[in-house]
């Protein structure tokens, strides 16, 4: 599940509440998902620069903001694949 992300996260929280602050309703799952991809790809041009790619090619694991995070190494596609699993009633990762 690479998309999860933990409800009770800090960051998710902060950016729920500011979402629907700005739009007056919660935030859609592809809302979500470009709020981390602005915040990870802002990130890799910030230390990499326009050929951030070769620099994501370097990195192992790359933690992620509302996700766990990402893994470019030798390739072009995220590798890293979180787990999902039920405790106690409640969806929460597996950690690697």
């Amino acid at each position: 599940s690479p998309n999860f992300v933990a409800p009770y996260n800090r960051d998710f929280a902060l950016f729920r509440k500011k979402y629907i602050q700005q739009h007056g309703v919660l935030p859609s799952k592809w809302a979500r998902i470009g709020y981390e991809f602005t915040l990870f790809i802002g990130q890799a041009l910030n230390r990499y620069g326009v050929y951030f790619q070769n620099g994501l090619d370097k990195e192992s694991f790359i933690p992620g903001k509302l996700v766990q995070g990402y893994n470019f190494q030798q390739a072009r596609n995220n590798q890293f694949f979180s787990f999902v699993r039920f405790s106690n009633g409640e969806l929460v990762s597996i950690e690697k």
